[in-house]
């Protein structure tokens, strides 16, 4: 334990020394985890450190896909999913309704459109002063209006 740290207690222990520890491989309690990706374009693959169920889609054109943890995760590492789309160079958009019942103009009572652009420009282009990543914001509640 590092002194100082966070997790370490006045006399230099850890304060969460006390707390059972199950060995490793006899965790008490399971999970279970399963996503539904979507996408207009397709999805390639996904990937993970995390040992996953084949990917299966559910749409013949692969633009649905599930992909669930594998049993026997054992908690020694973060999941995370990493989803490689089809066409990513393709522009897209996507509408989300407001909220049913929400009250219209609060923050789920609207609805909301993402625009994607992605690009895709020649390496020959590109050098190291000239890369960057561009977020354009339209905001049209009304909230930014002159109130002299």
């Amino acid at each position: 334990m590092v002194p100082g740290s966070l997790f370490a207690d006045s006399a230099g222990g850890s304060i969460t020394q006390e707390i059972p520890r199950a060995p490793q491989g006899q965790l008490p309690y399971t999970l279970s985890l399963s996503a539904t990706l979507e996408s207009p374009y397709g999805i390639a693959r996904v990937h993970s450190d995390c040992a996953l169920t084949p990917l299966r889609y559910t749409a013949g054109d692969n633009t649905a896909a599930q992909v669930s943890l594998a049993e026997g995760h054992q908690f020694d590492r973060d999941v995370e999913l990493l989803v490689y789309y089809e066409e990513v160079h393709r522009p897209s958009a996507l509408l989300e309704s407001g909220k049913a019942g929400a009250e219209p103009g609060s923050f789920m009572g609207d609805p909301v459109l993402l625009l994607t652009l992605y690009p895709s420009f020649p390496a020959a282009a590109l050098g190291p002063s000239n890369t960057g990543e561009f977020l354009f914001l339209m905001d049209r509640s009304g909230s930014m209006a002159d109130r002299t």
